[in-house]
């Protein structure tokens, strides 16, 4: 059985961005994350044993935003896709978007976002 497990709109505030004024001023960001897991057997015992507990998902991706500062929303994202899997040996691989609400740009637009998939293989220390 293929799980997938989906935050969206996830919204915290944080002081990332590539000017100064932004990394002091702080604004909101946005978070969509897919979370696909390793294949299980069956859901039916109701328990985490095959899952994840999204409460402790939203909690890793909520640290990392506020516990650093990136210049770049791919920064952000990666350190956030790399952390999800560490963190979570269900975790077979995710995709992490993150999106600027209001970014510093002299045009109308909705928002800018920045795409991060990373694989669980793709984590794996190559050096002997």
């Amino acid at each position: 059985m293929h799980t997938t497990i989906l935050v969206s709109n996830l919204e915290l505030y944080g002081f990332h961005g590539y000017f100064d004024e932004e990394q002091r001023l702080g604004q909101k960001f946005l978070f969509d994350v897919s979370a696909v897991l390793v294949p299980a057997a069956t859901h039916s015992a109701d328990s985490f044993d095959a899952s994840v507990r999204y409460d402790k998902l939203i909690e890793e991706i909520a640290l990392i935003s506020d516990g650093f500062k990136f210049r770049t929303l791919e920064a952000l994202g990666e350190t956030i896709a790399r952390g999800l899997i560490k963190g979570f040996d269900r975790i077979a691989n995710v995709t992490v978007t993150v999106s600027k609400a209001s970014p510093p740009i002299a045009r109308s637009l909705g928002k800018v976002s920045v795409k991060i998939q990373l694989d669980r293989s793709e984590t794996l220390d190559t050096a002997s």
